[in-house]
This record gives C-alpha cells, structure tokens and sequence, in this order.
C-alpha cells in the first residue's frame, strides 16, 4: 500500500492483489507453541482503502485482478466500481486443496473469487481465456 501513491498516474498496466478480506483469520498452526497464533495484519474489515490508488496508478488500457472471499465479495466489487474501474468479469481460483473453516457447518473452502476489473481501453492479447483457473494453492 505505500508504494502506490508514490507512483505516477497511468504507468501500470495490471494490479493483481490479493488483499486482507475482512474475515479477522487467525491461523490456529502454532508449531506446538499455542503462545503463537498469528493473525492477518489489517484484516478486521475487508481491506479496500488501496483501490483508488490501484485505479489512478493503471493506464488506459490497464486491468485489475483481485482476489476475494464468497462471503465478502460484494463489498470488494462496489470499492472496485467506486474506485472507477469496471467490472469485466468474476474467475474462480480452483485452489485443488481446501482451505480452513467450520469442518462442522461448512463446506471445506477449495475456492476464491477474483474480480476482475479494468479501464476502457482494455482488450485480451491472445486469446479469451476461462473463468475458472485451476492451479494448486502453494
């Protein structure tokens, strides 16, 4: 987030970000030391104060890529709009493994959702490509 306002207007052509979604995560992995659970920095409401940077900083032809949450999607979409880029598309990320949760009263997360937003200008080199990406979560 501080690099962005030190950059000029229109000199970036994609902004792929895959920021805090507001869901407050605490990791429970502590490494047999319970004294060191760790939680995501800023992540108590979904982090979205960036995308106006993100949008003056890209091009004409430029695009963004944001990675985001089923359950707080909707406020990252309407940051996106506010911030005056258009939404082009929704891609789920197969992530192949499941992620944490409720093992109890939730289906075991495999997914995310990226919006997909981008100025006027912005056309596909190559190709349309699809909207689900598979590709194993590191």
């Amino acid at each position: 987030m501080s690099v962005l306002p030190t950059l000029p207007a229109g000199c970036v052509d994609v902004v792929c970000c895959d920021p805090p979604y507001g869901i407050d995560y605490e990791t429970r992995r502590t490494e047999g030391r319970p004294e060191h659970r760790n939680r995501v920095a800023n992540d108590k409401n979904p982090f979205i104060w960036w995308l106006g940077e993100a949008a003056r900083v890209l091009n004409s032809r430029g695009a963004l890529a944001c990675f985001c949450r089923w359950d707080v999607q909707e406020v990252f979409r309407t940051a996106i709009e506010a911030a005056g880029l258009t939404i082009r598309s929704q891609v789920v990320w197969d992530r192949v493994v499941h992620g944490m949760g409720d093992c109890r009263r939730q289906f075991a997360p495999q997914h995310d959702v990226i919006w997909f937003a981008a100025r006027q200008h912005f056309a596909f080199r190559g190709g349309r490509p699809k909207s689900v990406i598979r590709c194993r979560r590191q």
